[in-house]
């Protein structure tokens, strides 16, 4: 924008701030890349991390990966809010807002109940995003969440043993 305004000093002026910008940005990127490398694999040494993710970088920004940034983010908000629907969902509807403490749970491996509800939050959002229709990540937040005590009623054995006397939180 500032390029756009004219002038020298302007333009002086809009090269130095978006320099440190992206600076600052990309310093901080890149140094949370080698402190998570280094505490995934146990090395004390950040270096060789640091410089795996630059050289990653740098390929992705000359490939043009960047051109998918904005589907990709599309694609997040239509796959993930859902899950959070679901987590809403279990705990007013079927705890009933007290959820007993993990150590009197046996949790089960898989329940049907809410894979299908976030599946359908899901293929709601998604549908809404395909025609343009309300907030996709909200709809499907919403949807998940309604359809966990729907399911819960059509799997009726589907919930996590807790121990008679647990203690609830």
């Amino acid at each position: 924008i500032m390029l756009g305004i004219g002038g020298t000093l302007t333009t002086i002026i809009s090269v130095i701030v978006l320099t440190l910008n992206i600076w600052t940005t990309a310093h901080t990127g890149a140094y949370s890349w080698g402190v998570a490398g280094a505490e995934m694999f146990n090395k004390p040494n950040k270096t060789p991390f640091l410089i795996v993710g630059l050289v990653i970088s740098i390929i992705l920004a000359l490939t043009g990966a960047y051109a998918f940034l904005i589907g990709f983010l599309v694609f997040l908000g239509i796959f993930i809010p859902p899950i959070g629907g679901v987590l809403i969902g279990d705990y007013f509807f079927t705890y009933k807002r007290k959820m007993p403490r993990a150590e009197y749970v046996k949790f089960k491996a898989f329940r049907k109940g809410p894979v299908l509800a976030y599946v359908v939050g899901t293929i709601v959002a998604l549908l809404a995003d395909r025609f343009d229709f309300g907030v996709p990540p909200l709809f499907g937040i919403i949807v998940s969440m309604l359809c966990v005590p729907l399911f819960g009623k059509l799997f009726k054995n589907d919930l996590h043993e807790v121990v008679a006397d647990a203690e609830y939180e």
